[in-house]
């Protein structure tokens, strides 16, 4: 008695699991952010009854993570053209991360709203200096 062959998937490339990798890590980290900051609001240790510029700090950095997934699915569809053009427009939006993320800082420091686990002149210092190793590393 025959029988017939079973199809199988193509194996895919090492480049195509590492580029998938770095997909579902980009979304990993996406929904490290999206439960931490959740947690804080069950616990009712932050709401959005805040500053409105505590509102644009949000808003940016969780754009920046929509475009890190962004690039990376962009990269794990092989549209890398689509990829290097956005990559532009990234360029600029991390010179914007930078200017709100020490902004922020500068801000909670002046109004006394730093973290209560930091003193704040190390809250200013620190940021500061996660601020230029970000824009050095990009």
């Amino acid at each position: 008695m025959a029988s017939l062959p079973l199809k199988t998937a193509p194996a895919r490339s090492s480049q195509d699991r590492e580029r998938l990798f770095f997909l579902a890590m980009s979304l990993a980290v996406a929904a490290m952010v999206v439960g931490g900051f959740g947690l804080r609001i069950v616990l009712g240790v932050t709401n959005f009854a805040q500053p409105w510029w505590v509102h644009v700090h949000a808003v940016s950095f969780m754009g920046w993570i929509a475009l890190y997934i962004a690039q990376n699915a962009l990269v794990a569809a092989h549209r890398v053209d689509l990829h290097r053009r956005l990559g532009i427009a990234g360029a600029v939006f991390a010179a914007w991360i930078v200017v709100v993320g020490l902004a922020l800082t500068v801000q909670m420091v002046a109004e006394g709203r730093s973290p209560p686990f930091f003193m704040p002149g190390f809250f200013l210092v620190l940021n500061a200096l996660n601020a230029a190793f970000f824009a050095g590393l990009f």
